[in-house]
């Protein structure tokens, strides 16, 4: 719940359009702590990656960041972990709204 309450906080830096230099900051915060705690799913480690990229990406190119992105979450429905962390924080709902 923790990582997904960090992820959730992040997202919502990305929508404030504004704070990207604290969201640069708490990404690299909460990259740190995912990687000491072993405990982040693939999907919340690709989150955050995406988030990553997501801060050095031209504005002109988004649209087809978020198809990429949602068609690889699609992808990874699979496993039941990854099915309880986008019932938890819909990140796939997320990407499909901005695509």
């Amino acid at each position: 719940m923790d990582i997904n309450a960090r992820l959730l906080e992040l997202l919502c830096l990305y929508e404030t359009k504004k704070q990207y230099d604290r969201m640069s900051y708490r990404l690299i915060s909460f990259g740190r702590s995912v990687v000491k705690s072993h405990e982040a799913s693939p999907l919340q480690l690709k989150t955050h990656k995406m988030l990553r990229a997501l801060l050095q990406l031209h504005p002109n190119e988004d649209k087809h960041f978020f198809r990429q992105y949602t068609n690889a979450y699609k992808e990874m429905l699979g496993e039941p972990r990854e099915r309880l962390f986008l019932k938890y924080l819909d990140v796939l709902g997320w990407l499909e709204s901005k695509s």
